[in-house]
């Protein structure tokens, strides 16, 4: 029951939508500006996809591979 990445941010515009339409667009918006986001990737998230996929290890260190995933979540955020 794994949620991808694109489908948790829809669920995000979505509960900002809720909040919206619950406070109003001004409080609202002011509790999105304070809140704290939390982005959490467990390490079965970066070692399947490192160790089981050995075009993965031909491609990239695990240093590069690291940074590689971060550019592709950032890629995601913005």
């Amino acid at each position: 029951n794994v949620i991808s990445v694109p489908q948790q941010l829809q669920l995000m515009r979505q509960l900002f939508g809720r909040v919206e339409t619950t406070v109003g667009p001004a409080m609202a918006a002011d509790v999105m500006q304070n809140a704290v986001f939390l982005i959490s990737a467990g390490t079965n998230d970066f070692l399947v996809n490192y160790y089981n996929l050995p075009l993965r290890r031909f491609t990239f260190t695990v240093d590069q591979y690291q940074n590689f995933l971060i550019d592709q979540l950032l890629g995601i955020l913005e």
